[in-house]
């Protein structure tokens, strides 16, 4: 029995393309209600930092809009700018493509100027892969909300993806704290559907020259 070849191609075409597509790393979501997830962080830089759940009203203006639902804040130990560090490892690992969007609200702990910043970073490999390096004034400015974006390239495959966040600043006194962290996740695009086009495109022709 003869295959009629549209279906031969489409039949392939789900064996070769399908099954595909699927994020590797997962989303994730944390505004800090919750004081255990704290606990989820863990520090990386040269010195430890003091870095804890906090209650405090202004936690409202970091990020969720919801005051006294928590935050993490983060105590800087020393003079020496860079060196504290805290990270969170998302689960899964990197695939070659996958685009990533983190967000991060955050906002002045102290009546001061102060820097810090935060990042995505390949732990695998020990590389930051993107990162924003954030100022605020003195007077308790209001908390403020950034993004960075980034797209896995065919080095990060299989990598563990973190985000990271530290002290830019040398003063003891710069605290600062952290609220409504999120990532997205978009995950390589499905090549089933181009994959099965192409393929039926060919049937055609191969149906027109018959």
């Amino acid at each position: 029995m003869q295959m009629n070849p549209q279906r031969l191609i489409m039949s392939a075409a789900f064996f070769l393309f399908g099954g595909m597509g699927q994020a590797a790393i997962v989303a994730y979501s944390n505004d800090f209600s919750n004081p255990l997830a704290v606990s989820d962080y863990s520090s990386v830089g040269a010195v430890a930092p003091t870095y804890y759940h906090t209650t405090s009203n202004r936690d409202g203006l970091g990020g969720d809009g919801v005051a006294g639902d928590g935050a993490m804040y983060f105590n800087v130990q020393n003079n020496t700018s860079g060196d504290e560090v805290v990270a969170y490892a998302f689960q899964g690992t990197m695939d070659e493509g996958e685009a990533y969007r983190l967000t991060m609200g955050s906002f002045n702990v102290t009546n001061n100027y102060n820097g810090y910043y935060m990042s995505l970073y390949n732990a695998t490999d020990g590389v930051e892969l993107v990162r924003a390096d954030l100022w605020q004034p003195a007077g308790y400015p209001a908390a403020r909300t950034d993004v960075l974006e980034y797209t896995a390239l065919a080095s990060d495959a299989g990598d563990v993806l973190e985000f990271r966040v530290g002290d830019k600043i040398t003063a003891s006194f710069r605290d600062f704290a952290v609220d409504n962290v999120s990532l997205e996740v978009t995950a390589v695009p499905e090549p089933s559907v181009s994959g099965m086009l192409i393929c039926a495109l060919g049937a055609i022709v191969l149906r027109r020259r018959r």
